[in-house]
């Protein structure tokens, strides 16, 4: 009898043991899972933050890329204005020219003339 008390005892004794080990264990366990909870926790918050950031900074690229694009496209409108203007001054200027060289032709054709009729008129006094 005393054998089995002794075993009972000796069994009881582990039993505790182990009910100890795996109270312990259990609670462990709680604290890890409390642990990676928080880091889920502030790793989803961090993962929140950097998408928005993601996104904040995307719009942004967007409104750039927008304002480049009409940058560009004013840059071409103007380029046109330009040109035009350039081509209308040229043509003004060459107009003003061809009437300004018609005039000088004519004068000197009037002017060759008057001297030929002068050199004419010279040689029949001359003669």
């Amino acid at each position: 009898i005393q054998e089995l008390e002794t075993s009972l005892l000796e069994y009881k004794a582990e039993s505790e043991a182990h009910a100890r080990r795996a109270d312990n264990m259990e609670l462990r366990q709680k604290e890890l899972t409390e642990q990676w909870e928080s880091q889920l926790r502030t790793e989803s918050a961090v993962s929140s933050e950097a998408k928005a950031d993601l996104e904040t900074r995307a719009a942004r690229i967007e409104e750039l890329q927008e304002a480049l694009s009409k940058c560009a496209s004013d840059l071409d409108a103007s380029k046109r204005e330009s040109d035009k203007a350039l081509a209308e001054k040229e043509a003004s200027l060459n107009s003003s020219w061809q009437e300004k060289l018609e005039s000088l032709r004519l004068s000197l054709e009037g002017d060759a003339a008057r001297a030929a009729e002068e050199h004419l008129a010279r040689i029949q006094e001359v003669e």
